[in-house]
């Protein structure tokens, strides 16, 4: 009988464990950007270098979606929502961490970005989308552990709408430094 119990007891004891280790997964933010109360889930993130500006500051964008697929031959694929930065960092070789202000005069100083958007529904071979809105003010920071990037992002878009955004993970990685004539659909 004591054996019995005792297995009764270790039983219970290990399953309690599996619960409460589950709860940690549960609690951790969900990849998300949000427009005016709408959320939409993040599933990926690409990071491109388009490499040196006019400034002594180096190009980075940041694209953050879900719907569309992304191979370092073809790009980005398929039709999506998505969030998109352009991102000017003070090292060539890296998004280096920090606050990133919205710049709207486009000086391409170090920690700040000039270009913004969201698009829902864009159709990545034709370049179009059911709707963009375009980001007018606001920060996005970014940090690094390792290959994982964690990305808060706090903006208002240019009709005065609230967005905000939380990303946790790898970024896929384009380098196009050495190749300008690649340029994105998003680019100026």
């Amino acid at each position: 009988m004591k054996k019995l119990n005792f297995r009764i007891l270790l039983s219970l004891i290990l399953i309690s464990t599996m619960f409460i280790g589950c709860s940690d997964d549960e609690d951790a933010p969900k990849n998300y950007f949000s427009y005016n109360g709408v959320t939409t889930n993040i599933t990926a993130g690409l990071l491109e270098n388009f490499g040196v500006t006019d400034q002594p500051t180096y190009n980075f964008d940041i694209t953050l979606y879900k719907g569309l697929s992304y191979n370092q031959t073809s790009g980005l694929m398929g039709t999506g929502d998505l969030i998109y930065f352009e991102l000017f960092s003070s090292s060539a070789t890296e998004l280096v961490p920090g606050t990133y202000t919205y710049d709207a005069l486009e000086t391409t100083s170090a920690n700040t970005f000039d270009a913004g958007l969201i698009a829902m529904g864009f159709e990545v071979a034709n370049e179009t989308a059911d709707e963009i809105i375009y980001i007018a003010s606001g920060t996005v920071t970014v940090k690094k552990d390792g290959s994982t990037y964690t990305i808060d992002i706090d903006c208002t878009s240019s009709g005065g709408g609230k967005i905000s955004g939380y990303y946790k993970g790898s970024l896929s990685y384009n380098d196009l430094s050495s190749d300008i004539k690649k340029v994105g659909a998003f680019k100026k």
